[in-house]
C-alpha cells in the first residue's frame, strides 16, 4: 500500500498490549528520558488532528496470550483482518490448553471485522480457512490451491551472484502477472506476498502495480535470512522466535535451495 497511500506500521515485535498503542500513537521505542518524550507526542495528538497521520495503519496484534486479540481489537477496530498461517503446533501453545484454543482467540481478529470490512484467508491453511464460516464480513483467500481467490503457481527459487529470490505467478480473476521477490527464501514467503496483494486489489491497485511494489518488498531480519558463513559456508538464519511450523518451512527451503549452494 505505501506505494501508493501514506501507510505506518508497527516495528519489529511491537504487537502487544502495549506496542500496538505505542504504534497507533507512532511513539518511539522507550528508552531513556523516552518515555516523558511519548506521553507529551501522545498527548498533543490526542488533543489536536496531526494533517500528516498516515490514511492506513499496518499493526500486527500478538496473540501470545488468550484474551490478547479480543483486548488489541478493542482499542484499534480492525477493517480488514489478515490471518497467514496457524498450523498443527501453533506458536505460543505454552499459554493455551491446546491448538483449538488458539485458533478461537486468532478467530477473534476476523469475528471483529464489521460487515463493511474484509477477511483475507490463506485457503490452504485448514484451520485458518474454516474461519470463513463465522464472519459477517466479506472474505478473500489466498494459496496455491487452484479455488483460492488469489492464487500462486509456478514457483521457482533462484541463485544469482550471491542474491537469492523467489519468482511466481500471482493470478486473480482471468489475468495474470509474474512477481519476483528478492533477497528471500522459501515458498512460505509468497503466502505473505499474497496476502499484501488481496489488499491492494481491494484498494484498487492493479496487478502491474502490486507486482512493482512487492519487488520492492524487505521482509524482516531473521526470517529464512541467508547469509555468509565462514569457509565458504552459507546459513540460513531463521532464529526469529521460530514456531514449530516456521521451523518446517525452513527445512523445506533447504531441501529445495541445497542443489544451488552445494
Amino acid at each position: 500500500l505505501k506505494e501508493k497511500f501514506s501507510v505506518a506500521k508497527n516495528e519489529a515485535n511491537f504487537n502487544n498490549e502495549i506496542g500496538v498503542p505505542m504504534a497507533i500513537l507512532r511513539l518511539r521505542k522507550p528508552g531513556r528520558f523516552i518515555w516523558l518524550i511519548n506521553i507529551f507526542k501522545a498527548l498533543k495528538l490526542l488533543l489536536s488532528k496531526d494533517k500528516n497521520y498516515p490514511r492506513f495503519l499496518v499493526l500486527e496484534m500478538a496473540a501470545d496470550r488468550p484474551g490478547d486479540i479480543g483486548y488489541l481489537t478493542s482499542i484499534a477496530k480492525p477493517f480488514i483482518g489478515i490471518v497467514t498461517a496457524i498450523g498443527e503446533i501453533p506458536v505460543h501453545i505454552e499459554y493455551y490448553t491446546g491448538p483449538e484454543d488458539v485458533a478461537k482467540e486468532k478467530a477473534k481478529l476476523i469475528k471483529s471485522l464489521p460487515s463493511s470490512g474484509l477477511a483475507v484467508l490463506n485457503h490452504d491453511d485448514i484451520t485458518v480457512y474454516s474461519m470463513k464460516k463465522h464472519i459477517k464480513a466479506a472474505s478473500v483467500t489466498f494459496g496455491f490451491d487452484a479455488h483460492a481467490n488469489i492464487r500462486a503457481s509456478d514457483a521457482d527459487f533462484s541463485f544469482v551472484d550471491d542474491k537469492v529470490g523467489i519468482s511466481f505467478k500471482l493470478n486473480y480473476g482471468m489475468g495474470f502477472a509474474t512477481v519476483r521477490l528478492t533477497n528471500m527464501l522459501g515458498r512460505h514467503q509468497i503466502y505473505s506476498a499474497l496476502a499484501a496483494a488481496a489488499v491492494g486489489l481491494n484498494y484498487g491497485m492493479n496487478l502491474v502495480e502490486i507486482t512493482q511494489a512487492l519487488a520492492k518488498a524487505e521482509f524482516p531480519h531473521q526470517r529464512t535470512e541467508l547469509k555468509r558463513g565462514i569457509k565458504n559456508t552459507w546459513i540460513i538464519d531463521d532464529s526469529y522466535n521460530a514456531s514449530p511450523i516456521a521451523v518446517e518451512a525452513a527445512l523445506e527451503t533447504l531441501d529445495e535451495i541445497g542443489e544451488f549452494l552445494s
